[in-house]
Parts: structure tokens; C-alpha cells; sequence
């Protein structure tokens, strides 16, 4: 494919999340990348911005080791995102931006009750948003639509790096 990134001024967490027939690549300086994969070659499309002038000014940056994750039936786009310097993008974070993967609108911010460096959706119309982080408190369940607390699971054995809700792909 053609690039749509550059990988040297604004590189891209190789961690892409798909809807549909789109992957989305969040980049180190906050750009959202959607990349369609419905035809033989990939094709790049615009790219938008997760902050305002404001926000990257105040140092707002994406972060964690699964940093992304998407409600496949509500079209959306969730981002683990932190305050911090630049090449923070393995730092924890304290927040999840929710966005429309479509227009790029930022539709909410969820509150974690404790630091994250990964995230999952879980499928279907009322998704639960599953987080853990380091060091290990328990994987944390929230419902993703209003970003309530619902529970935590404190004991999970191993600490889980990689998050994966088994529900059906479409």
C-alpha cells in the first residue's frame, strides 16, 4: 500500500483495532489513521487528530502496551490515554477517550479507577470496557456506554499483558 504514516515524525502503535472493514493506527503524537482493508491492497485514509491544540499543549498523549480497543456494534473507537513528556506512549494512563471511528468526534471520557496500560471491549450493544495495568490491582470492568465502575477482579492468577473478549467478528 501507499504509506500513510510517517514513521519517523509521528509513528504508529502497531497495535491497529478494527471495525468493519477498517483498521485504526493511533500514532505517538495522537493521530488517528484508518486504513480500509476491503479491497487486494490496503488503502489509507484522512487521518484525524484525538486532541485539540489545547489538550497536546497541556500534554495529553496515548499510552499503554494494548492501547486501543473498538465497540465493533457501536462504531467506536476507545483510547487509553495519559498526561505526560513525549515518547510516554508506554506509560499507564488514567482516562479513555471514546470517539466515533467515522467522524473522529470525541463522544466521552471515561475516569479509570486505577491506572491502565491495557484495554478491551467486550461485543455487543452494551459493551463492557475491561482494563488492567501495572503494577497488577485486578482486572477493572466498566460499563463502556456510561464509564461506571461495575467491579473488579482481583485474582486472575498471571497478570494478563494482552486483553482479547472472545465475542463473534463480524
Amino acid at each position: 500500500s501507499a504509506p500513510f504514516f510517517d514513521p519517523v515524525d509521528d509513528p504508529v502503535a502497531e497495535e491497529g483495532v478494527r471495525i468493519g472493514d477498517r483498521y485504526y493506527f493511533v500514532s505517538f503524537e495522537g493521530n488517528v489513521h484508518p486504513v480500509k482493508v476491503d479491497r487486494r491492497v490496503p488503502q489509507g485514509l484522512d487521518a484525524w487528530s484525538m486532541f485539540s491544540d489545547a489538550e497536546r499543549a497541556a500534554g495529553w498523549r496515548m499510552g499503554g502496551s494494548q492501547l486501543a480497543a473498538a465497540s465493533q456494534a457501536r462504531g467506536e473507537l476507545y483510547v487509553l490515554v495519559h498526561q505526560g513528556k513525549a515518547h510516554s506512549h508506554k506509560d499507564a494512563g488514567q482516562n479513555v477517550f471514546v470517539y466515533d471511528a467515522d467522524s473522529g468526534e470525541r463522544l466521552r471520557e471515561i475516569s479509570l479507577s486505577a491506572p491502565a496500560t491495557s484495554i478491551a471491549v467486550t461485543g455487543g450493544d452494551a459493551p463492557l470496557l475491561v482494563t488492567n495495568g501495572a503494577p497488577f490491582t485486578g482486572l477493572h470492568v466498566y460499563d463502556a456506554v456510561t464509564g461506571k465502575h461495575v467491579r473488579t477482579v482481583p485474582e486472575v492468577g498471571v497478570m494478563p499483558l494482552v486483553l482479547a473478549p472472545l465475542y463473534p467478528q463480524p
